[in-house]
Formats: C-alpha cells, sequence, structure tokens
C-alpha cells in the first residue's frame, strides 16, 4: 500500500510536469479572442498528459485490481483536471472564442480518460473533480446569462460553489443589470 502510495505520488510530480509546465499562462491568455500559442500548448499538454495516462493504464490494467486501478486513474485524473480548473480560476476575462475553445478542450479531456477508464461506471466514483470539470466545461459552452441562469435552475451546477460561479460570470459576461441580477442572487446563496 505504501509502494502505492509511493507511485502515485510519483505518477502526480510527472504529470504536474508534462501539464502544469505547458500551461502556466493558459489562464491569462483566455482574454484574447485570438487563439495564441498558449492555447496551443494547452492542446498539446493535454495530449501529453492523456498519453502519459494511456502508458499508465496500459501497464496498470492487467495487474491492479479493478477498483484500485479504476480509483488511482481517477486520482491521477483529477490532477490533470485541477491544473486546467485553476487556470480558469485565474482568469479575469474569458472571450468567447476562449470559451469555445476551453470547452472543446475538456471535453475532450473528459473523453479520452474515460476510455482510459474502460468502465460503463460513472466516473465520478473514481475521481472527485469530474463533475466540477465537467460543470466548468458545460458553463463554458453557454452563450448568453439566460443560458446560465437555465443550467442553474436545472441543477448543471451542483459541482460549483456560489463564489466560483459567480466569478466564471464575471470573467465570461458584461456588466449588465440581468448579470448583477444573477450575481446579487448568488451572493445570497452563500
Amino acid at each position: 500500500d505504501t509502494c502505492l502510495g509511493d507511485m502515485m505520488e510519483l505518477q502526480k510530480h510527472q504529470l504536474a510536469e508534462i501539464v502544469g509546465s505547458r500551461i502556466t499562462y493558459f489562464g491569462p491568455a483566455l482574454q484574447s479572442d485570438e487563439s495564441l500559442h498558449e492555447w496551443s500548448e494547452a492542446e498539446t499538454a493535454l495530449a501529453a498528459g492523456i498519453y502519459h495516462l494511456r502508458h499508465l493504464a496500459q501497464a496498470w490494467k492487467p495487474i491492479l485490481a479493478p477498483s484500485v486501478f479504476l480509483r488511482s486513474m481517477g486520482y491521477l485524473a483529477d490532477v490533470v483536471f485541477t491544473l486546467y480548473l485553476d487556470q480558469v480560476a485565474i482568469a479575469t476575462d474569458i472571450s468567447p472564442s476562449a470559451c469555445q475553445f476551453t470547452s472543446a478542450l475538456f471535453h475532450k479531456a473528459t473523453v479520452d480518460i474515460a476510455g482510459l477508464l474502460g468502465t460503463p461506471q460513472d466516473p465520478t466514483k473514481f475521481s472527485m473533480e469530474w463533475g466540477h470539470f465537467e460543470a466548468v466545461s458545460k458553463f463554458l459552452e453557454l452563450n448568453h446569462l439566460s443560458q446560465v441562469e437555465q443550467a442553474l435552475s436545472s441543477g448543471v451546477f451542483q459541482n460549483l460553489g456560489s463564489q466560483e460561479l459567480a466569478k466564471l460570470i464575471q470573467a465570461t459576461f458584461g456588466d449588465s443589470p440581468q448579470r448583477r441580477g444573477l450575481l446579487n442572487g448568488l451572493a445570497s446563496v452563500v
């Protein structure tokens, strides 16, 4: 068990190097309406992270018990998810183009990682950040505040805190009476 824990820590640090080192400036670059080098680096980083996870899955699946394999891969998926979520969290201005790009990138991450898990079970059982990551991805797909309000009332953002959702709304939508009303509603939930 200690050996597995040490191996997971090593893989966590390797993923941080493989992915994290390439996306250091991704968050601030989300304000651009044009594809930047940082966006390409974010795609490259995700591909490299998935490649690393794929090799681990191929090596571990035959030797680990299924539940241990799924929990281990879920933990490492959380590492990748958190690296990207942290970058979105520091963005103070996210352009519509960046929303579309990031949402597509996040969707690709969940599809590819779900494929590596190779189980019909709900991935949120193995990955604590899966629902959070998907909720941010779904938020970034929305083009209008009315869509955000509808998704909010439908429970789409149940894995996001009200402060995080408010920060996303402020970063993606310009000031308006509708935005202020939505933000005031979220503030009363805190």
